[in-house]
């Protein structure tokens, strides 16, 4: 039988797989040229990916360069993917030139480019850039989401940079082009997942000083994603400080949270809150939290 002879595709597998060991993946893109084999986008791609990954920027950056010697055209792909590496390290300049030089080709970016920019510029404290990059964002037509908001948070979390970003949060809000309650619901609810809870509670509450109108059902939904049964009870003490009056939905959701963690003294309190209320009088969801905290064996002292 003829002997299968490689080509472009099964190299670039090669260079995809070598991800954790960089000098396997150069030695497979070297080995695909002496064969005669044209590296493509996807083999350059792979190879900045696997470099960067191992903190490798100069290389990277050398073998992006060298695209326009070897006639291969970038592509948006190819540039998200190295301003995604460019992201884990003090490298926002380098990310900058990168993307002028993806606007520069006309690769249209979008929120996932602009994700890694945010990681990148907030983790090194770069806020009067982040303001100029949601500016741009404006001007290209990309909306920002809330995972780009949280990662901004996080990275700003792990450098020590929380003031700044609070202070870069205000203004945008002064911009108007702070996040809208619903793009600030996925971002509460993305931190606390994460282990942000504290941070989203601050978010919320300058919003709140700022005049911000909060709603009860957005402040419920925040409650229904709370790790713990505290975190709940932190944020419907929040709403009663903030004036925005709890509906049954949000009695319900802090009654489930008490209940799962068999708090009956609490849950008790919480409901006679709700009987002695006038909107919010118990319903069977209220009475279903209550039953499943008798049948696990609680009881009121």
């Amino acid at each position: 039988a003829a002997a299968v002879r490689p080509n472009t595709a099964l190299y670039n597998a090669l260079i995809s797989a070598s991800e954790h060991n960089w000098p396997q993946a150069v030695s497979f893109f070297e080995t695909m040229r002496r064969a005669e084999l044209r590296p493509d986008v996807v083999s350059y791609t792979a190879l900045i990916s696997a470099l960067l990954a191992n903190q490798e920027v100069d290389r990277a950056l050398k073998v992006l360069r060298s695209m326009d010697e070897r006639g291969c055209k970038r592509d948006r792909v190819l540039y998200d993917t190295t301003l995604k590496g460019l992201a884990r390290t003090p490298r926002w300049r380098d990310a900058m030139r990168v993307y002028a030089q993806m606007r520069k080709e006309r690769c249209a970016p979008t929120v996932v480019t602009f994700t890694a920019l945010v990681q990148v510029l907030a983790g090194n404290a770069r806020w009067r850039q982040l303001v100029l990059l949601f500016e741009e964002m404006r001007h290209v037509g990309v909306k920002p989401d809330g995972r780009l908001y949280e990662t901004l948070v996080s990275a700003a979390n792990r450098s020590g940079e929380w003031e700044g970003a609070k202070a870069f949060f205000a203004k945008m809000r002064q911009r108007g082009d702070s996040p809208n309650m619903e793009t600030h619901l996925e971002l509460m609810r993305n931190m606390q997942q994460t282990g942000l809870f504290d941070r989203s509670m601050q978010i919320m509450e300058a919003m709140h000083a700022e005049g911000e109108v909060l709603d009860a059902t957005v402040l419920t939904q925040v409650i229904s994603s709370c790790q713990s049964a505290d975190e709940a009870l932190r944020v419907r003490g929040f709403m009663s400080e903030a004036g925005v009056a709890p509906t049954v939905a949000t009695f319900n959701t802090v009654l489930t949270a008490l209940g799962e963690e068999r708090r009956w003294e609490e849950m008790w309190a919480t409901y006679q809150e709700m009987e002695e209320s006038l909107e919010c009088k118990p319903n069977e969801v209220t009475h279903r939290a209550l039953m499943t905290v008798l049948e696990g064996g609680a009881c009121m002292e």
